[in-house]
């Protein structure tokens, strides 16, 4: 288990791996992912901060990947490629900022959205801006997933499954 603290500067040179396979909190910090490199978190992550960026959006330029449970509460900068593939929870107010931020990482990720969440992206998906997993929003009325995108003309599709309740 590691706690990753805001003073945190990590680099992944060339085709490096850095996988956190056990429990993971994210306070914050930098992360800095080379080209062909990867920062992998695989088990129960706790991101509450933190500066993600890789070396463009292209499929060679890096990428970080949440791969095990994540539990979202907080603001996030992933600059480059990013995905989230599994159960994602968000259960304090969470922004993140991002330029290619999968969302749904292969079709199978669940989001549990449970406080206010917002998305400010170039595009939530790696080839287009379809999200084909599960949206969960309940709650009180401040839970509710924003989704914003850079491009003012361009538009995301729910190809998968939303469930709104609550308040």
């Amino acid at each position: 288990d590691v706690t990753l603290a805001t003073s945190t500067v990590a680099h992944a040179n060339g085709d490096d791996e850095l996988e956190f396979a056990e429990a993971t909190e994210i306070s914050g910090g930098t992360y800095n992912v080379a080209a062909g490199a990867e920062v992998r978190f695989n088990g129960d992550t706790i991101v509450a901060g933190g500066n993600f960026n890789t070396a463009g959006v292209a499929p060679s330029s890096g990428i970080v990947s949440f791969y095990g449970p994540s539990d979202w509460r907080g603001n996030v900068s992933l600059s480059g490629r990013s995905r989230v593939h599994g159960m994602a929870i968000v259960s304090a107010a969470t922004t993140i900022d991002a330029d290619q931020f999968n969302m749904d990482g292969s079709g199978g990720t669940i989001w549990d959205v449970s406080a206010a969440f917002t998305v400010n992206a170039d595009q939530i998906d790696s080839t287009d801006n379809a999200f084909e997993g599960v949206i969960d929003v309940a709650g009180g009325l401040s839970n509710r997933l924003t989704l914003n995108l850079t491009d003012p003309t361009a538009a995301w599709q729910m190809w998968g499954t939303m469930h709104l309740s609550g308040a």
